[in-house]
């Protein structure tokens, strides 16, 4: 038996602006993106999420580039992530929930 998998789109990421950025408690930085994708050679645009914490000296990153062509929905879900206080390591599962409950 033989398996056949198509290879999956490549997303490239042209020009990204930082469009919003709020400084939460203990030093855990919050940021909605607005980027311009390619996405099969086709132009889009589209915002995304990107939480940084400063805690004891390390810097910890993580961002969703491609989180929603909606400005609102992105707006809202950032502020889920502030008033929880998110750390970046629960930012996959937090978007997660939020994009489960959402469809």
């Amino acid at each position: 038996m033989r398996v056949v998998t198509k290879r999956t789109n490549e997303i490239k990421e042209v020009n990204r602006t930082v469009y919003v950025e709020v400084l939460g408690n203990n030093m855990i930085t919050y940021r909605i993106t607005e980027s311009t994708i390619l996405i099969e050679g086709e132009e889009k645009h589209t915002y995304g999420v990107e939480i940084e914490s400063n805690l004891n000296g390390k810097t910890v990153k993580e961002s969703i580039t491609d989180f929603s062509p909606s400005l609102s929905e992105v707006v809202e879900f950032t502020e889920k992530l502030i008033r929880n206080s998110v750390l970046p390591a629960s930012l996959y599962d937090i978007a997660l929930d939020y994009l489960g409950t959402c469809i």
